[in-house]
């Protein structure tokens, strides 16, 4: 399959463009509910905030799994994993700020 994925130029260039859009709107998303993304790629985004321990908690109450980083206090979000992701995230990141 790997193989394949490197061989299919067509499939790379419309997931590229996918990811990219992807990334952007959880740039988004996070910025719109006051967590403004301090650094990241198309594939997560790191937020820095004083809480992080705090917030890490609650979103995995949610099923919302971040990476929790101690010093500096901080998270990083990746993609959710399809539309009902994205939906709980915006949900819960509502709720939090």
């Amino acid at each position: 399959m790997a193989a394949a994925a490197l061989a299919d130029s067509g499939w790379q260039q419309k997931n590229t463009l996918e990811l990219k859009q992807q990334g952007r709107r959880l740039r988004q998303l996070l910025d719109a509910a006051g967590f403004t993304p301090a650094g990241g790629c198309d594939l997560f985004q790191w937020v820095a905030n004083a809480n992080a321990a705090s917030l890490h908690d609650a979103l995995a109450r949610q099923g919302i799994l971040t990476r929790l980083f101690d010093s500096p206090s901080s998270l990083r979000f990746g993609l959710p994993g399809g539309e009902a992701g994205w939906l709980r995230l915006a949900a819960e990141l509502g709720r939090l700020s």
